[in-house]
């Protein structure tokens, strides 16, 4: 993609959402030439270079918090008719035979979430450069996909400080791009040795940087840390895999404890959360931690509700991720708030919209998610399915479609 024009002086649009406020008929965004937000109002503008956008509604880029970018060649989700460590082994499987670039295929993912509008990523960023893996120097330039959040991913089953030495190696990238951000991701707690968060916590570099943990996710997971029971504790018994601290019950000691040191913690699913859980996470000094929502994939598993509702009552920060299109059709944040619109009705539209943007923008401590002043201009044109008088519900209408973005107020689609 070659590099786009400069910003407009300005855009405008029967709608303006900027999200953190309410919405603006006949709105007037004022850009930068450096792509930042000068002002947001309802006055017309009418200087030369200002771009009338007629019908479409103008919100900020949509914001993806969790990504697994290697799988976006996959056509279709992989089954879940069986159990979760069946899914597993599948995805280990594709991951392992498939032939091709791994980048390729991250990069081939990142053009379909900008597409879609989505302005920012969290992406589970797996293996090295060395290996053929996650390799920032390989990432296209900030104009031609989202701004990202990087979570290097552990695998560390066995050797804990094996772990942290990946961790710190991660993260201490050269050269990266402005937009790139640096964080860890401890896979999972079947995965990672449940001494690594806890090293992750006592080291500063690793304590600064945003962390996220596959945690709570499905019964058997918990049927494997809590009893060392269940089909994901059996595929650990025939790869070898046992470890000691299976059945012992310790996941919120060995897991969720260390994630609170972090500098940003995202529980990613969180599907099997408790009400203590709820109560855990909701305590004012925990308010780094967010949850990490992906509907559509939630969906694909036949996962009984998801506590979000709960969650949100509760005042914890919850935002949405896609997942990758091992369980997803595809990569749209716009799709999951359609979906979450159908399915709960009665919650607010501005809320939700909330859920795809300003919320996973704090979640993962960036600058998007919202349109203020001093903020990124990554914006979204959404070309409503219909024209009432609730903007927010006209996005949302399941035929409203994405019909522009704006990456550092250059136009990008």
């Amino acid at each position: 993609m070659s590099a786009p024009d400069a910003p407009p002086a300005a855009l405008t649009a029967r709608w303006v959402l900027p999200v953190e406020g309410p919405p603006i008929h006949g709105g007037t965004v004022e850009l930068t030439p450096d792509g930042r937000v000068a002002a947001v109002h309802d006055r017309p503008d009418a200087r030369s270079g200002a771009e009338d956008l007629g019908e479409l509604t103008l919100l900020p880029g949509f914001v993806n918090c969790h990504t697994h970018l290697e799988f976006s060649d996959f056509t279709a989700p992989l089954p879940a008719a069986g159990t979760f460590a069946d899914w597993i082994a599948a995805t280990v499987a594709a991951r392992r035979d498939r032939p091709g670039d791994r980048m390729e295929r991250v990069n081939r993912g990142l053009a379909e979430c900008l597409a879609a509008g989505v302005t920012t990523v969290g992406e589970i960023a797996t293996g090295t450069p060395e290996q053929g893996g996650w390799d920032a120097a390989r990432l296209p330039p900030p104009h031609a996909r989202p701004a990202l959040v990087a979570f290097g991913e552990l695998i560390a089953p066995r050797d804990p400080v094996a772990g942290l030495a990946a961790a710190r190696a991660f993260l201490h990238g050269d050269a990266d791009p402005p937009d790139l951000i640096r964080g860890l991701s401890p896979h999972a707690p079947y995965s990672v040795h449940p001494a690594v968060p806890t090293l992750l916590a006592a080291c500063p570099d690793t304590a600064a940087a945003p962390w996220a943990i596959h945690l709570l996710e499905t019964d058997e997971e918990i049927d494997l840390m809590a009893q060392n029971r269940g089909p994901l504790a059996a595929a650990m018994a025939r790869l070898g895999a046992t470890r000691g601290d299976f059945g012992a019950n310790r996941l919120r000691r060995d897991y969720l404890d260390p994630l609170a040191a972090a500098a940003r913690g995202l529980v990613i699913h969180g599907n099997r959360q408790t009400k203590a859980d709820v109560e855990w996470l909701s305590a004012p000094e925990r308010w780094q931690l967010s949850v990490i929502y992906c509907p559509r994939t939630h969906a694909h598993f036949r996962h009984p509700p998801h506590p979000w509702l709960a969650l949100r009552e509760a005042g914890v920060r919850v935002a949405l991720g896609t997942d990758g299109r091992g369980s997803n059709p595809d990569l749209s944040v716009l799709g999951e708030l359609q979906f979450l619109h159908a399915q709960f009705p009665a919650v607010p539209t501005g809320e939700l919209l909330a859920l795809g943007t300003l919320h996973g923008a704090e979640a993962m401590g960036v600058h998007g998610g919202r349109i203020a002043a001093n903020r990124p201009a990554d914006l979204c044109g959404i070309r409503p399915g219909v024209m009432t008088n609730d903007p927010a519900a006209d996005v949302l209408h399941p035929v409203s479609a994405v019909a522009a973005v704006w990456r550092a107020g250059r136009r990008v689609r």
